[in-house]
């Protein structure tokens, strides 16, 4: 019995020693596996060492004289002849461009033919009226009527033209800013201010009823001059009125924030406003050309049938003051269109040389923008045009890389938008011994003066969920903590963090495959991290 108890005791402990052995292998095989499961390596840096660096703003100029001359049109037009090119020398009232003048030249010519008339009449009133000369002058009604009826015809015409351009430019050109205008007119883009919005859209409403009421407005010809008279004045009328609009859009359009409309497409909408503007103008100069021509006539017709009526009932003192005061207004309305005709020429205001020339023929110009610049001495600038937010930047005194070669210094900036290319003028001295070729181009950098605003982080540290941005910062036992984050704009393959960090959170630079709570080790950074690194991801087991 006592030998039962003592097997049975030995294999107690037997069978003990197996499960001892087996539980610390088991344990050392979980010790094993546990060895590969290494956390993830990351880059990271203190949020106080990532402040925005300023960055210069690199641009084209080019080199103009310091003491030049812009020349701007009196009249707008369009160029019919340009006589010099750039570098030519010219002298002060030489010509050197010339626009369409052939409606002014036609008032001249009217003019002139006023002045022999009224002239043979003071002649024919003094020496006293035969059947001949009553004859004479019922001819010279006769003629003053038709040429009355011509150039009425000609301001129905003009009518016609200038309500199907409002119609196309309605319909084929500002439409493109809507979705479908004839039956919903929403904007292709919102802007910020809804009230901006619905502006538009009433605008482009009610401006395309007025198109349409005036062009039908036009189905009879009229026979009177008061009758042109009204189709003139409702022309001058639709077209001012569609400036305005224009203009209010071109307003709302270029006020927009890039966080509401981009850059390229706010371009784009600005270069359309203004083309359709240009058009406008131009329609508006031929109307107001005709209305001189249209009262011009009118006017001799009045004075023939005055002539008529004095030459039946034969001469006196009072006829022959009347016929001098003919002579007279003949004459002042002879200067005043040979004066509208010598503007049409655009001629040098000084000696010198031709630095710039913005213009060709065939071009529309208008009286906002110069068509040449003439430069007298050998001072230089450079000038470039920057966009608002890069003018922001920068302020007077502001120092400027020329091709990397010379330098210089911001010495104005313009305090208006310029109307051509939606940005801002910006001139720049060149320091001593800069030897730059006047008219070439140039490279500039220029350094800002932008005040750091924020924390400047690689774009593969940003994650998104939802409609809100994230980055993940160190927490106790190197885990990974998300932080909800505000950013502004992006330098390249950087992004500025305005909100939502301390300075003392060290923040990951790259957390592809990262994951809420992850405990990571951390990489030693010994030069700057490029955008081209990875973090390894092997996940906690």
């Amino acid at each position: 019995m006592k030998a039962k108890i003592i097997s049975l005791i030995l294999l107690l402990a037997l069978i003990a020693g197996v499960f001892f052995v087996v539980k610390n292998a088991s344990n050392r095989e979980v010790a094993v596996v546990e060895d590969f499961s290494k956390p993830s390596s990351v880059p990271t840096e203190m949020v106080k060492n990532l402040g925005t660096e300023t960055k210069p703003i690199v641009a084209y100029g080019q080199v103009v004289s310091a003491n030049s001359v812009s020349v701007i049109p009196e009249l707008p037009g369009v160029v019919k002849r340009v006589y010099k090119k750039l570098g030519d020398t010219v002298r002060a009232g030489e010509t050197v461009v010339e626009l369409q003048n052939s409606s002014e030249q036609q008032n001249v010519l009217q003019a002139r033919a006023s002045v022999s008339s009224s002239q043979a009449q003071l002649s024919k009133t003094r020496q006293g009226a035969d059947t001949e000369d009553i004859q004479n002058q019922e001819l010279e009604v006769q003629n003053r009527t038709t040429s009355l009826a011509q150039t009425q015809i000609a301001t129905k015409q003009l009518a016609d033209s200038a309500a199907i351009f409002l119609i196309d430019s309605i319909e084929n050109t500002l439409d493109s800013l809507y979705r479908d205008p004839k039956t919903n007119p929403d904007l292709i883009f919102t802007t910020k201010e809804l009230v901006d919005s619905a502006f538009m859209e009433s605008e482009r409403t009610r401006i395309g009823g007025v198109a349409t009421a005036f062009q039908q407005s036009l189905l009879e010809t009229p026979q009177t001059y008061e009758q042109t008279l009204a189709v003139q004045a409702g022309t001058e009328t639709t077209l001012r009125d569609y400036l305005e609009m224009i203009d209010a859009f071109t307003a709302i359009v270029d006020k927009q924030p890039l966080s509401v409309m981009n850059q390229s497409i706010k371009d784009q909408r600005l270069a359309l406003l203004r083309g359709i503007r240009s058009s406008i103008i131009a329609q508006q100069s031929q109307i107001t050309s005709q209305r001189v021509a249209l009262e011009g006539a009118n006017n001799a017709l009045s004075i023939a049938k005055n002539n008529l009526v004095k030459i039946q009932e034969g001469p006196d003192r009072e006829d022959i003051s009347i016929a001098q005061s003919g002579l007279n207004a003949s004459q002042s309305t002879l200067s005043s269109a040979q004066i509208q005709f010598s503007k049409t020429f655009i001629k040098a205001p000084t000696f010198g040389r031709i630095s710039s020339i913005e213009t060709r023929v065939g071009q529309l110009v208008g009286q906002s923008s110069p068509v040449f610049i003439i430069s007298s001495n050998s001072a230089k600038r450079i000038d470039t045009f920057l966009s608002s937010d890069e003018v922001s930047r920068i302020s007077i005194g502001s120092d400027v890389e020329i091709d990397g070669i010379y330098s210089g210094t911001v010495s104005r900036i313009s305090p208006t938008i310029d109307q051509t290319n939606g940005k801002v003028k910006v001139e720049i001295v060149l320091a001593q011994g800069a030897n730059l070729v006047e008219g070439t181009g140039v490279g500039l950098t220029i350094e800002t003066t932008e005040e750091a605003r924020g924390y400047l982080l690689p774009i593969e540290s940003v994650f998104v969920r939802g409609e809100e941005s994230f980055v993940y910062t160190l927490g106790p036992n190197n885990t990974l903590v998300p932080k909800q984050i505000t950013t502004e704009s992006l330098f390249g393959s950087e992004i500025v963090v305005t909100a939502g960090l301390d300075n003392d959170d060290q923040v990951v630079l790259y957390a592809r495959g990262l994951k809420d709570g992850e405990i990571v080790s951390l990489q030693t950074l010994t030069t700057e991290v490029s955008s081209s690194t990875t973090a390894t991801t092997t996940q906690e087991q």
